[in-house]
């Protein structure tokens, strides 16, 4: 009897994409991670971070995707971003914009995080639509 190891297998087309999706996703982390600390700004993975509403809510999800940006954190005037560049034109504009009313700390992270923060817009969406129907009813006597 031959080793499992020279058993013949079929080949999964599904796996090997998952494997290489896992692979391209750890890619990009550690090259913004570099990035990140050769254009002086903290590195942040998103994915083990948990998204404020509130912070959330101060940027429209299209603006977001659109400069592959998030809003994920705000404490009084102190807003936390993270984004993918910071040097792209339509990024600074934002960080120009949103800091005419708070004082921003901008992190770099990866499209894959940014993803996961942007599903959280889902979320938001389902809030607004469960407290438009919503209604007090009291007793008057």
């Amino acid at each position: 009897m031959l080793p499992l190891w020279c058993m013949p297998r079929s080949f999964n087309d599904d796996l090997y994409q998952e494997q290489m999706d896992e692979l391209l996703r750890k890619e990009e982390d550690a090259l913004i991670e570099t990035l990140a600390a050769k254009y002086g700004f903290p590195y942040l993975d998103l994915r083990g971070v948990t998204i404020n509403p509130d912070a959330l809510h101060l940027i429209a999800e299209e603006t977001a995707r659109a400069t592959k940006a998030v809003a994920f954190e705000l404490r009084n005037t102190q807003l936390s971003l993270a984004v993918r560049n910071p040097n792209d034109r339509d990024t600074k504009a934002l960080v120009e914009r949103l800091g005419e009313s708070y004082d921003i700390t901008v992190f770099m992270t990866s499209v894959t995080s940014l993803e996961h923060a942007w599903e959280r817009y889902g979320d938001l969406k389902q809030t607004s639509a469960a407290e438009k129907g919503v209604f007090d009813i009291t007793d008057e006597e």
